[in-house]
């Protein structure tokens, strides 16, 4: 009896006979970012079209995956971020196949460029070991000596892995992007806030500027996109002369400008300690606006001012003034503290919010405060605080980040330290910055692949 062939059968096994066999990937070229000393460009090439990672990191265990190839070529080339600088950085190229194997390349090494003289590395002077700190963190550092800032992003071992240099001038607030892919900041001209713009910036050193007359200190990127910022007027009033004070402007992407708030219409213009520490040239600096929350629920923009040294909340969608806590025109009491101020970085949680309480007096320092919020009975009381043991003070800026289990991490302005604080309030790691540099905004960046 003649035995037949089912064509099915046929058809699979010559599917497998023609299917391309992918290999195991060779050797790859790498080359230094022109741009960032600290970012490897990885290239290789295999005989039959395929998707590929890069596995990489300090030794040969690695530790860092980029994201898997979406589509099949023969022509790879994928980016290594979070490298330090004038290090040893070991790779392997990954072939995935649709089965989900993986074909390993042999180890290779490559080197990453010094950093340009101008961005310094920062001394740990205790490893930062807090455990729900993502694996990466963006600040930016300003010289005391002159009006520039340098935005960097910090390993766990306090090293440079990623930098952009601000051709324009100060930022002292540089926030990660929703999408994960670079940071926002405002950008001004020293003490000409004509000078000033939103900075756009992806880890691939893409630059997207939106010029913002009067733009300063913090901004906020919105959820239907674009921002919110401060942004400086001076007005002639009468008995006090020039006065600087802050309006609240949204950005679009596309560069118009929308007025939500204005302090001059909003809170009576009271002489205080801008008239003597007046950093504004010509004018009285009145109200300093430096920090920016947004309630998305609420709808609602709670407001920092250094000089009448209060927290202000707006109703988005009216640019009311819906309530001030602490300073001038203070309408809470306080329970379990005497107040703050002046003060920056407001950042809420669920009933309450924290800021960086700079403090004027040198003898207590600067600390970390938390206020639950009642609004029925207009009442804030302290449910916490942070201060290090060597009274640390720092008149100019400051950051607080609280998490879910009690923890915390804080930059402390002019001094240039970073902390991060555990569950209990012990100080879990220090990071002093570049000498006589000011440590600005402290933002968690979890990957460079989101």
């Amino acid at each position: 009896m003649q035995l037949r062939r089912s064509p099915i059968l046929a058809l699979l096994v010559l599917s497998f006979a023609c299917k391309p066999q992918i290999s195991t990937p060779g050797a790859a070229t790498v080359t230094v970012d022109e741009n960032i000393s600290t970012v490897l460009h990885v290239t290789w090439q295999t005989e039959e079209p395929s998707v590929g990672r890069v596995d990489f990191g300090a030794s040969d265990t690695y530790g860092m995956s980029t994201p898997v190839e979406t589509e099949a070529t023969t022509d790879h080339s994928l980016t290594l971020y979070g490298n330090p600088a004038a290090s040893t950085v070991h790779l392997r190229p990954v072939t995935v196949t649709d089965e989900g194997e993986e074909l390993l390349g042999a180890d290779q090494t490559a080197e990453t460029d010094a950093l340009p003289n101008d961005i310094a590395e920062v001394t740990v002077t205790s490893p930062l070991t807090n455990a729900v700190m993502s694996p990466f963190m963006l600040t930016s550092f300003l010289p005391a000596t002159d009006y520039s800032s340098s935005v960097v992003v910090l390993d766990p071992n306090g090293a440079v892995v990623w930098y952009y240099e601000s051709p324009v001038g100060i930022i002292e607030s540089a926030r990660v992007t929703s999408d994960g892919l670079g940071f926002s900041g405002v950008a001004r001209e020293g003490e000409d806030l004509s000078v000033s713009e939103i900075v756009h910036v992806t880890w691939a050193g893409v630059e997207t500027r939106i010029p913002v007359p009067g733009a300063h200190h913090d901004l906020i990127e919105l959820p239907e996109g674009g921002w919110v910022t401060f942004a400086r007027e001076e007005r002639e009033i009468q008995d006090l002369g020039t006065v600087a004070g802050d309006a609240i402007v949204e950005v679009n992407p596309d560069g118009t400008v929308s007025e939500v708030w204005n302090a001059f219409d909003e809170l009576d213009v009271v002489e205080n300690d801008g008239w003597q520490r007046s950093l504004i040239p010509g004018a009285a600096d009145w109200t300093h606006g430096n920090g920016i929350a947004y309630d998305e629920v609420e709808g609602a923009y709670y407001l920092s001012f250094y000089f009448t040294q209060n927290i202000v909340k707006v109703d988005r969608s009216t640019g009311a003034t819906v309530w001030i806590l602490g300073g001038m025109e203070e309408q809470f009491t306080f329970e379990g503290d005497e107040g703050f101020g002046p003060q920056h970085a407001p950042e809420l949680f669920d009933g309450g919010l924290r800021l960086f309480d700079n403090t004027t007096s040198s003898s207590t320092g600067s600390r970390l405060v938390e206020y639950a919020i009642d609004e029925a009975s207009m009442t804030a009381t302290m449910t916490w605080s942070w201060a290090p043991e060597d009274t640390n003070h720092t008149l100019v800026l400051g950051d607080v980040t609280r998490f879910e289990d009690g923890s915390a991490m804080a930059s402390w302005g002019i001094s240039g330290s970073l902390y991060a604080i555990d569950a209990n309030g012990a100080a879990a790691g220090l990071w002093e910055g570049p000498t006589a540099e000011a440590a600005g905004q402290l933002t968690l960046l979890p990957t460079f692949y989101p």
